[in-house]
């Protein structure tokens, strides 16, 4: 989906991690009988918007203060969780970097970096 949306490969990197952490947590307290249900799909700016829902045990979010909710924070734009009748869903959301975007890392050389 990443590809289909124009996202450089750094931006996919990023975003195919961050749904496998968001899938970690969740397994963390589903219970055993439950699934992982995973939608995707493409928003008007040309993001994309991930959500990972299953049945768990505590029926509750997981804590935004763990280290692996600051790595979901650090990869993509935003995350947020929440839980109603014990189905706890994570949602990402996130961007490609323009290709002129000084924080773009996919190796490709900018204009600016190139020195005589």
């Amino acid at each position: 989906m990443c590809a289909r949306l124009d996202f450089p490969i750094d931006r996919l990197d990023d975003t195919s991690l961050a749904v496998s952490e968001a899938c970690a947590l969740l397994l963390a307290d589903a219970r055993p009988d439950s699934v992982i249900e995973l939608a995707l799909a493409a928003e008007a700016d040309g993001g994309l918007l991930v959500s990972a829902t299953t049945r768990t045990i505590r029926g509750r979010p997981p804590r935004q203060t763990s280290f692996t909710w600051t790595v979901l924070a650090a990869l993509v734009d935003s995350v947020d969780a929440t839980a109603a009748d014990g189905l706890v869903t994570i949602v990402l959301r996130t961007r490609p970097i323009p290709a002129n975007d000084p924080d773009r890392t996919d190796g490709q050389i900018q204009p600016d970096a190139v020195r005589p």
